[in-house]
């Protein structure tokens, strides 16, 4: 090998890491952006929203439970403090 040679050697190695670690932070970013996507939920009339209790977990009414998932996933956010 050459002096030239041995120098770039290790220059190379450090590129290919450089390459490789952004490939994968793009590969994560990636992935992340997939999980932060909008999942359609599931429809209001199908959703009960319960309350735990001394004596065990207690359903809403489904007027309660409609009201309540609809500040949720609105920016409703009054309806909840109430």
């Amino acid at each position: 090998m050459t002096a030239q040679s041995t120098k770039a050697a290790p220059a190379k190695r450090a590129a290919k890491k450089k390459a490789a670690a952004k490939k994968k932070a793009k590969a994560k970013a990636k992935e992340d952006a997939d999980d932060d996507k909008e999942r359609p939920p599931h429809p209001v009339d199908r959703v009960l929203w319960m309350v735990e209790t001394e004596n065990g977990w207690k359903h809403y009414s489904k007027k309660v439970s409609r009201a309540l998932e609809e500040a949720t996933r609105g920016t409703d956010s009054e309806a909840l403090r109430e």
